[in-house]
């Protein structure tokens, strides 16, 4: 057996609480290539870690390792240095920005190959003064810097002025089947919502990027023409940001119409009961809530705002919008809501568009296949 046919030894690296579509990745893909026969050491680097808990319950341990909070916690960085020689990793993989830097200084003491997931442009944001001393640190360190859509490619290479010949594109999978084994009924059941009434809900956490203030605004204008419709919004909420919205739906009348189920581990069950998912997004890195939709046969209307671009076929799986625009995405709603033949049309195309393009499987295909080249 050649080198490059034993099984890999690779060290996953994340620093945020969760959940979310980075933590998801990170827990997926520590449990496919465990199942693979990889050797996946996750370390985590944060005291509240809903990854850590996500892979206890497959059971697979997690180093919790928190930082201190400093700019930049040398101590920290020795202690991982540490487990990378003990451990005998091969390659460092790093989700986000601030463990990319880590990651990519680890890798340098250490000799090893590194690569670091950028989930979305916001963590290129995160900057600071020692901008100069982080941008140098990946790209010494860093082998590839890898994106979730094409979109962001181009903004990493721009952002961080980072060559296009280390970058790379892998799409976040996810399981069709299990998204298609959600209990229809189960979710309207629980909001006393009648079979026959329309239900619209938009899926992911509330924060600035998401925009779930034009959703809201969207909510009402589909009201006045769709009077039989209700609407959800999974995610968590708990935050200034999300009391805000609660705030605005009630102003504008729809308290009793926007109900914020809080963050939801039985996505499948939401989605069952769905009949059109809005993603509001003014930037989106790629958006597994489309995916997850499309997957469990659910129309997508989405805004222009980045990853959605690569995922929805307008007028096949699902219609784009402009972002930041409450009319536009009324009216597409509507289009789908008056029209049920479209809507299961769309819905018949989503899981093959999922099965083709955005599986697990093919995306831990994507990253063994950089694995193995960063090793060759």
């Amino acid at each position: 057996m050649s080198s490059l046919e034993l099984p890999l030894r690779v060290l996953q690296l994340i620093d945020t609480p969760g959940p979310g579509g980075a933590e998801t990745v990170f827990v997926q893909l520590t449990e496919r290539l465990q199942a693979r026969g990889d050797h996946v050491l996750p370390v985590v680097a944060t005291d509240r870690s809903w990854a850590a808990d996500a892979l206890s319950d497959r059971g697979i341990g997690a180093i919790v390792l928190p930082t201190t909070g400093r700019k930049l916690d040398w101590r920290w960085l020795w202690r991982l240095v540490r487990i990378v020689r003990r451990e005998r990793i091969q390659i460092i993989h790093a989700h986000l920005y601030a463990p990319a830097v880590y990651g990519a200084i680890a890798a340098t003491l250490t000799r090893v190959a590194a690569l670091a997931t950028i989930h979305g442009e916001v963590d290129l944001e995160k900057q600071g003064r020692t901008r100069g001393f982080k941008l140098l640190a990946l790209r010494v360190g860093l082998n590839t810097v890898v994106c979730v859509s094409e979109s962001l490619r181009e903004a990493v290479a721009r952002r961080l002025s980072f060559e296009p010949a280390r970058t790379a594109v892998v799409w976040n999978g996810v399981d069709v089947e299990a998204l298609q084994a959600g209990v229809r009924g189960a979710l309207r059941s629980e909001l006393s919502v009648g079979e026959h009434a329309l239900l619209i809900g938009s899926i992911g956490n509330v924060r600035p990027a998401k925009d779930y203030p034009t959703f809201v605004r969207a909510c009402r204008l589909m009201l006045a023409h769709h009077p039989d419709t209700y609407f959800v919004i999974a995610g968590d909420c708990d935050n200034e940001l999300g009391r805000a919205v609660r705030q605005l739906s009630h102003e504008l009348g729809m308290s009793d119409r926007i109900v914020f189920l809080g963050f939801r581990a039985d996505v499948a069950n939401v989605l069952a009961d769905l009949d059109v998912l809005v993603v509001s997004s003014t930037s989106e890195g790629f958006s597994i809530a489309a995916v997850q939709a499309l997957a469990a046969g659910v129309p997508v209307v989405a805004t222009r705002s980045g990853g959605p671009e690569e995922i929805i076929d307008p007028g096949v799986n699902g219609l784009l919008v402009p972002h930041s625009n409450p009319r536009a995405i009324a009216e597409a709603v509507s289009s789908l809501l008056a029209d049920p033949q479209m809507r299961r049309m769309m819905a018949a195309a989503g899981p093959e568009t999922v099965r083709t393009r955005f599986s697990t499987d093919a995306m831990v295909q994507g990253y063994v296949t950089l694995y193995r080249a960063m090793l060759a």
